[in-house]
């Protein structure tokens, strides 16, 4: 398994973290799909999981670990759109996202659902798209944050949208 994505976690908090982040993000674009059903009354949408594996599991053989995005947004009649969930357990004034993270994102058209304050009785979120990060990066400084380069932004920047996220 790559370093980079384990960081300075131990294999076994590794191995715990990945399986959380499994069952939230599959919660979180629940809620995502829900909400968009919610503000319309046309063809609904739905989501299915992208990628090799989505199980939640450790991959040990780093050659099978895929780093595409978390999921996909399917309407009839339209593009699938790729997704990929980032969230926060607080609500917090800023928000980092990792350099290589929004660098695939422009190259492959992803937009990022950055849920903010999950752990909270208000929830929101925004909607990222490549457009929206290749203009918010045009002229910011980069910061050493998680061991990694990324871009730190201030929530006001963005329009949170509240939330119901759905039971366990």
């Amino acid at each position: 398994m790559s370093k980079y994505r384990q960081d300075k976690r131990s294999l076994d908090q590794f191995k715990k973290d990945i399986k959380s982040s499994h069952v939230t993000e599959r919660r979180l674009m629940q809620a995502y799909v829900n909400w968009l059903n919610s503000r319309q009354d046309k063809q609904p949408y739905d989501w299915k999981d992208n990628g090799v594996d989505n199980s939640g599991e450790y991959i040990e053989d780093p050659k099978k670990v895929k780093s595409t995005a978390d999921f996909v947004l399917i309407r009839e009649g339209q593009k699938p759109r790729t997704i990929e969930i980032k969230n926060s357990k607080k609500n917090n004034k800023d928000f980092h996202l990792k350099q290589n993270h929004i660098n695939r994102a422009l190259k492959e058209d992803i937009c990022f659902i950055n849920f903010m304050g999950t752990e909270t009785d208000t929830p929101s979120f925004c909607i990222l798209t490549p457009q929206m990060m290749a203009e918010a990066i045009k002229d910011r400084q980069r910061v050493f944050f998680w061991d990694k380069w990324c871009f730190r932004f201030l929530t006001s920047e963005f329009i949170f949208h509240p939330v119901v996220l759905p039971n366990d």
